[in-house]
């Protein structure tokens, strides 16, 4: 009788439940798509996911989509339904699909399960090798079941974008599958190590992977994940090359998914995004006078791809200011390089790359640091391996020193900022 109750409110998801407890195995079902309401569904390969799509929504024309996946012992309708609570006007622009993870919580109720995603052995396309059953973990499944929501729905533009255990595997679907993506939206995670941009080598996948903009969300006070897996995550995407990359950090704000800026993430992916000049134009002027240097140099580049019809004026001025402004830093900055030690500049530098290394004055500043990062990369990685290794047996004294020789000798290395932050904690 308890499950019949439940299946009044939500017959299909009721069923999922039932059918996963009594046979073992659930069959595929295509929900009946409803305008404004959200609807459960089940893939072929068991994966249960949700869908909303707005009333303007006409399947010839399609919409844009946002895809959710959820945190740990949660499930992705629950983010579906802040959205429409929350943030109407996205339920009024968007697609909204909620995929779960094919690891049930055991205890979880029937009427509100919850689910785990499993990845941490998933090496994708990435230069390790991987393990028996890694079809069977999260990232291909959610791919399959993504792949049938779209044989049935027309979809436009698809954002990718989950918290804390969904936030890593955004990165990962992003990073392995970038052609499915326009941009992604990580929440409160950081990257895996099979995930970080290095671990990639195919020049195709990597080209790929550098055209999705990505917006990294995260609250200073939440509890589950450190703020600092997202602003490393943020070092390691700018570090490697990816040009559209942008924090959206709130001081103050905990782990709650509505605390989050969504709808100002979602807005600069789109313009990240568009072909409509004036809408790029618009966004350069806009980040300009935000002090958003790095968005306007690539809005700024990004026009150059188009019919820049009557903006040619307004863009060419726009061009030549930002070549003053970046020369106008770099030739200060490249004296202090050649005559004082890298402690004394390399943050500055890193500051300076984020802000103006797109621009194409930037380019010989950048050299002179590569030259640098050749020189120190190979001595700064043996050091941060074997401080690890410190760290593994406990020996915290002889990692920090081992950080700090990273911090004072081979400051051009990616493994700066790392042993930085980690020097900075133990002096905490």
């Amino acid at each position: 009788m308890t499950r019949l109750r439940y299946w009044i409110g939500r017959p299909l998801l009721a069923l999922v439940v039932c059918l996963m407890g009594v046979q073992g195995h659930v069959q595929a079902q295509r929900p009946k798509v409803l305008a404004n309401k959200v609807v459960d569904g089940i893939a072929r390969n068991k994966l249960t996911y949700h869908l909303r799509v707005p009333g303007t929504y006409n399947v010839r024309k399609g919409l844009p989509a946002l895809l959710f996946l959820h945190g740990e012992n949660r499930n992705s309708r629950t983010y579906l339904e802040t959205i429409v609570r929350a943030w109407p006007e996205l339920a009024r622009d968007y697609i909204l699909i909620g995929i779960n993870g094919e690891t049930r919580v055991a205890d979880s109720l029937d009427d509100s399960p919850e689910y785990n995603y499993t990845y941490i052995n998933f090496m994708g396309k990435s230069r390790y090798k991987g393990v028996k059953g890694r079809s069977k973990q999260s990232p291909i499944l959610v791919v399959g079941a993504l792949r049938e929501i779209q044989s049935f729905l027309t979809i436009k533009n698809l954002f990718v974008g989950g918290q804390h255990q969904g936030g890593f595997l955004t990165y990962i679907l992003a990073l392995n599958f970038p052609d499915l993506f326009a941009g992604a939206f990580p929440m409160s995670a950081g990257l895996l190590r099979q995930s970080e941009p290095r671990a990639f080598s195919d020049k195709k996948l990597r080209k790929a992977q550098r055209e999705i903009p990505f917006a990294i969300l995260h609250g200073t006070r939440d509890g589950e994940v450190s703020v600092d897996q997202s602003l490393l995550a943020l070092f390691s995407l700018e570090d490697d090359g990816f040009p559209m990359v942008r924090y959206f950090g709130v001081e103050g704000a905990s782990g709650a998914f509505s605390a989050l800026p969504l709808p100002k993430a979602i807005e600069w992916l789109e313009l990240m995004t568009s072909t409509s000049l004036t809408d790029v134009v618009k966004g350069a002027q806009q980040s300009r006078n935000e002090g958003a240097m790095r968005d306007h140099i690539l809005l700024v580049n990004r026009a150059k791809g188009l019919d820049r019809g009557r903006f040619f004026d307004t863009l060419a001025r726009m061009q030549e200011r930002v070549r003053e402004d970046t020369l106008s830093w770099s030739e200060k900055l490249t004296r202090r390089m050649r005559k004082s030690s890298g402690e004394d500049w390399i943050e500055e530098f890193l500051d300076f790359r984020s802000q103006f290394g797109q621009a194409t004055a930037a380019r010989d500043i950048l050299k002179e640091y590569d030259a640098c990062r050749r020189k120190h990369e190979k001595h700064a990685k043996k050091l941060f391996e074997k401080a690890k290794g410190d760290e593994f047996t406990e020996d915290f004294y002889a990692a920090t020193k081992k950080y700090q020789e990273i911090v004072s000798k081979y400051y051009c290395s990616s493994y700066y900022w790392r042993a930085k932050w980690a020097v900075d904690d133990a002096k905490e």
